[in-house]
C-alpha cells in the first residue's frame, strides 16, 4: 500500500512556505516561527491545540472541524520529521534569493519582490479556503507573539523544546 505524506513532499512544503511568505505583513520572520507556520498550513487541527491567553482561544475554535479520526499522529515527532525537507526547501528560497538570511541571527529579511513569475503564480493560484484561514489566524494572533520562552510560539505551539530558550530570548534577532 502506498501512502501520501503531504508534510514530507517537498513541493507541498515549497507551496506552503510561499504562502506563508506571501501572507506575512512582516519583512522578516525566524527559522523556527516559518517551521511552525508551516506545520501549521499543513495540520490546520493543530491551531486548535495551541495555548492560547484566555481572550484568544474563541479564535482558534474553528480549527477543530479539521479533525480527521484517520489522521492520528504525535505532532511533535511528525514535525521533527519534516525538519529536513523544510530546511532543503528553506535553502532553496535563500537561493533564489526570497530569503536573505540576516547574519548572525537565525532571521531572514522575505523579498517578495524576488518571486518569479511562476513562484508568484503558485500563491495566486485558487488557494483553499483552510490555508486562507490559517494565514488570517497566523497574521492576527501568532505573528505579534514572541517566539522564545515559556510564553513564547515554540512552548504554545507544543512542537519544539523551549526550556533552554531564557539565554536565546534576550539574543535580538
Amino acid at each position: 500500500m502506498l501512502l501520501y505524506n503531504k508534510a514530507l513532499d517537498p513541493y507541498h512544503t515549497l507551496f506552503r512556505l510561499l504562502n506563508v511568505l506571501n501572507g506575512t505583513s512582516k519583512g522578516k520572520i525566524e527559522h523556527d516561527r516559518l517551521r511552525i507556520y508551516d506545520f501549521l498550513l499543513a495540520f490546520p487541527v493543530h491551531v486548535s491545540r495551541i495555548t492560547l491567553p484566555r481572550e484568544l482561544q474563541k479564535q482558534k475554535n474553528p480549527f477543530k472541524k479539521f479533525k480527521n479520526s484517520y489522521n492520528v499522529f504525535d505532532a511533535y515527532f511528525l514535525f521533527e520529521s519534516m525538519k529536513s525537507i523544510q530546511n532543503s526547501v528553506i535553502d532553496n528560497l535563500i537561493i533564489s534569493k526570497i530569503l536573505q538570511k540576516i547574519p548572525n541571527s537565525s532571521s531572514y529579511v522575505i523579498l517578495k519582490e524576488n518571486y518569479s513569475p511562476e513562484l508568484f503564480a503558485l500563491t495566486e493560484i485558487e488557494v483553499r479556503q483552510e490555508i486562507k484561514d490559517v494565514i488570517a489566524f497566523i497574521n492576527n494572533v501568532l505573528a505579534d507573539q514572541e517566539l522564545y520562552g515559556q510564553n513564547g510560539l515554540k512552548a504554545s505551539s507544543h512542537l519544539m523544546e523551549y526550556k533552554y530558550d531564557s539565554i536565546s530570548s534576550n539574543i535580538k534577532n
